[in-house]
């Protein structure tokens, strides 16, 4: 498992991502260097990066940190434990094509940077983005279940469950029950977190299973 790790980190750097080097550190598989931002064919930029691929990976995303100090350490762009703020983690566990490390560095990581670099050189974002936090988890959350949510404590308590009940309210708002609103799509996004362990949703900032909710439910 970890020489198939180690072989698909170097894959990956094997030519576009040359300038990044690979080692091991602590426990943990590290990409150093500096990323390329290419647009058009034409490189535009670098940055120095440091990437921490934990035990957990690939369920759990890599830590990437911006080691050159170009970008603020702002809540809008970092994340507490000083990583660069990517994605909402459980939407690109759920949404990424594949677990290749190059999809990796080419998607969040390539998009991150030419954010960066645009908004270093025009003042503002170049496309919309999450929202930070809690805010953007939820956001995420609605798009994985096509459906916008009112009722946030109903939501948790349907993922945390063992399955969706048909008589449980919508967490729409509408009042409605499941079986006659949007039954489906929170049966399917609830399907789908289930393909995750309780430590690895916890760590994805997602509802953990817990049986006790049942006291909760009307």
């Amino acid at each position: 498992m970890l020489d198939d790790l180690r072989a698909d980190i170097e894959a990956a750097l094997d030519d576009k991502y040359c300038e990044l080097r690979h080692t091991a550190f602590n426990g943990h598989e590290v990409v150093v260097g500096s990323f390329p931002i290419w647009h058009e064919n034409v490189l535009i930029d670098r940055f120095q990066i440091e990437i921490s691929l934990g035990e957990t990976y690939p369920t759990i995303p890599p830590t990437l940190v911006e080691t050159g100090n170009r970008i603020p350490r702002i809540d809008e762009r970092h994340n507490s434990d000083r990583g660069a703020c990517l994605f909402v983690p459980i939407e690109w566990m759920m949404r990424r094509p594949n677990l290749k490390f190059l999809t990796f560095l080419d998607g969040p990581v390539r998009e991150y940077f030419l954010a960066q670099k645009y908004y270093e050189q025009n003042g503002e974002w170049p496309f919309s983005s999450r929202s930070h936090g809690e805010a953007g988890r939820r956001e995420a959350l609605c798009d994985l279940a096509g459906i916008q949510v009112q009722n946030w404590s109903a939501l948790s308590d349907i993922l945390e469950g063992p399955e969706p009940k048909g008589h449980w309210r919508c967490p729409c708002g509408n009042g409605k029950r499941l079986r006659t609103c949007h039954g489906r799509e929170i049966s399917e996004l609830f399907r789908r977190l289930s393909k995750f362990s309780s430590l690895e949703r916890e760590a994805l900032g997602c509802p953990t299973s817990n049986a006790s909710f049942l006291s909760r439910r009307v």
